[in-house]
């Protein structure tokens, strides 16, 4: 069993913050806007993986009673928006961390620490894909207005 990747929650928002604090600069000309919607479907696309990752890391878990599933759905300009959030085995019904907190509680400590891993990650990675969705937005609108 592979630890999850870990994610540093101070240094996503800090990117997070320097996105859209730099944002002005992205605004001034066609070409920095298209830079800037390029760049950022790519980190986009990195995360939407890092989703799926970790969606079959906790598949793979043997005997898992709950797993990472990761849900899609299109939204504008063709783009998936895509969570990630617990469901249990049985039934495939979605789930809460909070509900899960009885039984993780009650597995082996190394086990119970990925799982907690893998839950902060889940949080952080939804984070970073509806920012990362919002800053698409920001820079499509940019490049309109810009005659793109």
């Amino acid at each position: 069993m592979s630890k999850p990747k870990p994610t540093d929650g101070k240094q996503l928002y800090l990117d997070l913050y320097k996105g859209h604090a730099s944002m002005r600069k992205h605004y001034q000309t066609k070409e920095t806007a298209k830079h800037w919607l390029e760049e950022t479907l790519a980190h986009l696309e990195q995360v939407q993986l890092e989703m799926k990752e970790l969606s079959d890391a906790t598949k793979a878990i043997e005997g898992h009673q709950f797993y990472v599933d990761v849900y899609r759905r299109e939204v504008r300009m063709g783009l998936l928006s895509m969570s990630v959030r617990w469901r249990l085995v049985s039934g495939h019904r979605h789930t809460t961390w909070r509900t899960l907190g009885p039984q993780v509680r009650m597995l082996p400590r190394a086990i119970r620490e990925w799982y907690v891993e893998a839950n902060r990650l889940t949080c952080l990675l939804n984070l970073q894909e509806k920012s990362l969705r919002f800053t698409m937005k920001s820079a499509s609108k940019a490049l309109t207005l810009l005659g793109d």
